[in-house]
């Protein structure tokens, strides 16, 4: 039992390293003009710090021709306002609002993007979820990342600006376990795309048939990096992180995301979804203190993988750390992981964007 012990300490170490090696490297940003891209930002509705996330988008310091294109799951006179009121201060930025849902695709955010995809007229295409918020030059590092060879640019996804213990809960497992596995993953070969910040080329995605078959998928991010990869293309991960604006963030978007997440890792592979348990701290360390006879063992081990969360956490390039809080919220992620887990193989079935669906192993779709 202590050879586990030891094994989940040796990746939460490498990973750690992994993880300060990847965020202290920078994005070359290309001399000269770039090649037009057009945004797909798919929103669901208005939600907090939107107005400041859409905004990020129009601040873009871009050499060359870029469009945004809002794709709406409903009408929102509100959000069509915030929009217009964004747009105001930006004539020289070229929008769109859209607002036809693809009735026979099953995954609502491809639905919801296929119109846009289908309209526009430029090979790059950048997909961005409504809760990001990025910094004036994110568009022109992606696409200068996106060379020959490469099929897919993405990001690091971290969580900033939480005004709440939900959104800082979140906050813990974005910062940290979750972005060491995707670096670890990233330099051991096994790169996963993120939706909430991809770019790629459309004569590339057409090769494997399009936009349109990513929406018989729920994970239509992770499918995009697989089926690039069998392209034989690479997937690029930036070092500079993508800052999901979390604000005041509910208990039941943590569960419901963490839910799906869970689900689909377990969708696409059981096997290791199987042996979660044995990477989370707590259970480790029980482990640990078990094989050693030893209630101090247990309280030593804890402290060490807080302390490589902490690192991990300190190392992120986000603003959002609080002292105050950060034990309280770190032990409260660990306490509910393996129940979260247990929920997790309790059904198949997930509830995204008001959509009930069934998931079924390969990743693979159906409505309810």
């Amino acid at each position: 039992m202590i050879a586990i012990w030891y094994l989940a300490v040796f990746l939460t170490l490498i990973g750690v390293v992994t993880l300060i090696g990847h965020y202290s490297k920078r994005s070359k940003i290309s001399e000269g003009k770039l090649p037009p891209v057009t945004v797909l930002k798919p929103i669901f509705g208005v939600q907090n710090g939107i107005k400041e996330n859409i905004e990020s988008f129009f601040q873009q310091q871009y050499n060359g021709n870029f469009e945004l294109f809002f794709c709406h799951a409903k009408y929102c006179v509100e959000l069509l306002e915030i929009i217009k009121e964004i747009a105001g201060c930006y004539p020289h930025v070229k929008y769109r609002n859209l607002h036809n849902q693809a009735q026979d695709v099953i995954n609502p955010k491809i639905a919801n993007m296929l119109i846009g995809y289908t309209i526009s007229l430029n090979d790059h295409i950048l997909i961005s979820d409504a809760g990001a918020r990025v910094d004036p030059q994110y568009l022109a590092r992606m696409v200068s990342s996106l060379k020959p060879g490469i099929g897919c640019v993405t990001g690091v996804v971290c969580g900033d600006g939480a005004k709440n213990f939900p959104g800082r809960v979140e906050s813990v497992y974005l910062n940290m376990f979750f972005s060491r596995a995707r670096i670890l993953g990233y330099y051991f070969g096994v790169p996963t795309v993120m939706g909430l910040s991809m770019l790629f080329r459309k004569s590339d995605a057409k090769k494997f048939g399009g936009f349109k078959y990513l929406g018989d998928f729920l994970a239509e991010d992770y499918m995009m990096g697989q089926k690039m990869r069998e392209l034989g293309l690479k997937i690029c991960i930036v070092p500079e992180p993508v800052v999901q604006h979390l604000d005041k963030y509910s208990f039941e978007n943590f569960f419901n995301r963490h839910v799906r997440w869970g689900r689909l890792r377990f969708a696409h592979a059981p096997f290791p979804f199987m042996l979660e348990p044995l990477t989370m701290s707590l259970i480790v360390s029980i482990i640990g203190g078990i094989a050693m006879h030893s209630i101090l063992f247990f309280g030593i081990s804890l402290g060490l993988f807080y302390l490589c969360d902490l690192i991990s956490y300190l190392y992120t390039p986000v603003q959002g750390y609080k002292k105050s809080l950060f034990l309280l919220e770190w032990l409260f992620r660990e306490v509910i992981a393996l129940p979260l887990w247990i929920y997790i193989l309790s059904s198949r079935s997930i509830n995204w964007k008001g959509n009930k669906l069934r998931l079924h192993f390969g990743g693979k779709i159906t409505r309810k």
